[in-house]
C-alpha cells in the first residue's frame, strides 16, 4: 500500500499492490487504486488558487521563445475541465499547458466537485468523494429545507428606455438566488453593490451570458434570443445586491419572478 497526499485540496491515493493468484485463483475485478480526499478545511481568502499556482509555474519557462503571465482560463468545454488551459495576461489567447490538473483541483470555481486522474469527480457537502449529498436551498448539508426562509416577489412595471430601475435589493447571506423574466422584452438585468459599482451590464455596456463571479459566489447569466434572462446564483453572498432591469427600447413593459 502507498500513500501520497496531493497538494491543495488533498487527494489520498491507496494503491493496493496485485499478487498473481495462487490455487486456481482469479484476479479481483476493477481498479487497483482507491480515492480519499484529506485537507478538506477551506483555503484562506486570500490565498492563491489551487489552478492559479498550476498556471504560474509556467511564468518562468519561455512559451514559443517569450515568456508571459499565466491566468487560469476556463471557459472551456465541460470535458476539458480538468485540463490546465492557462491565459497570457493582457494578451488575449489560450494554451492547455497540460492535459491534467494536479489532483485535488476543483473541476470549476465555487463547487466541490474534483479533478482526480484528469477526470471530474463528484464529491458532495459532506466533502465524501463520490457523495451525492446536497446541500437544502439554505445551506444545510443533508437538509430539507426546514430551517430556511423563503421570499419571493413579482415585478410589473412600464419605463422609459436608456435608464436603470431597481427591481429587488438582496441582503448579504441570500442563497437559492434565481431572477428571471416571464417573457421575452428588450429589457436586460443588471446587478450592482451599493456603492453604484456594476457586476453586470452596467455601464451601458451589455454582457454575454455565462457565469459570473461577484459578491462571494457565482452568478449564472443565461438570456436566449427564444427564451427570457434569467440570473441565479447558489449563495451565499457576502454584500448587498441590487438587481436592476434596463430597458432598450421606449415604454417597454418589464415583466419579473425573483425569489430567494
Amino acid at each position: 500500500m502507498k500513500l501520497d497526499f496531493g497538494e491543495g485540496y488533498g487527494v489520498l491515493k491507496i494503491f493496493n499492490f496485485l499478487f498473481r493468484p495462487q490455487y486456481g485463483g482469479k484476479f479481483c475485478h476493477g481498479s487497483s487504486r482507491v480515492y480519499q480526499l484529506c485537507n478538506i478545511n477551506p483555503c484562506n481568502e486570500n490565498s492563491l488558487d489551487f489552478r492559479a499556482q498550476q498556471c504560474a509555474e509556467y511564468n518562468s519557462k519561455p512559451f514559443r521563445g517569450w515568456f508571459y503571465q499565466w491566468k487560469p482560463y476556463m471557459k472551456v468545454a465541460e470535458e476539458d475541465r480538468c485540463k490546465l488551459y492557462c491565459k497570457a495576461e493582457n494578451f488575449e489567447f489560450f494554451f492547455a499547458m497540460s492535459s491534467k490538473v494536479k489532483d485535488g483541483t476543483p473541476c470549476s470555481p465555487h463547487k466541490n466537485d474534483v479533478c482526480i486522474d484528469g477526470i471530474c469527480e463528484p464529491v458532495g457537502c459532506d466533502h465524501e468523494l463520490g457523495s451525492k449529498a446536497v446541500s437544502d436551498a439554505c445551506g444545510v448539508c443533508k437538509g430539507d429545507n426546514s430551517t430556511c426562509k423563503f421570499y419571493k416577489g413579482l415585478y410589473l412595471n412600464q419605463h422609459k428606455a436608456n435608464e436603470y430601475y431597481p427591481v429587488v435589493t438582496i441582503p448579504p447571506g441570500a442563497r437559492s438566488i434565481e431572477v428571471q423574466e416571464l417573457q421575452i422584452s428588450s429589457s436586460y438585468l443588471a446587478v450592482r453593490s451599493l456603492s453604484h459599482r456594476y457586476y453586470l451590464t452596467g455601464g451601458w455596456s451589455i454582457d454575454w451570458p455565462g457565469e459570473f463571479a461577484f459578491a462571494g459566489t457565482v452568478f449564472e447569466y443565461q438570456r436566449t434570443f427564444n427564451h427570457p434572462e434569467r440570473l441565479s446564483a447558489l449563495g451565499p453572498t457576502n454584500e448587498t445586491l441590487v438587481f436592476e432591469v434596463s430597458p432598450f427600447s421606449l415604454f417597454s413593459s418589464q415583466c419579473l419572478l425573483w425569489n430567494l
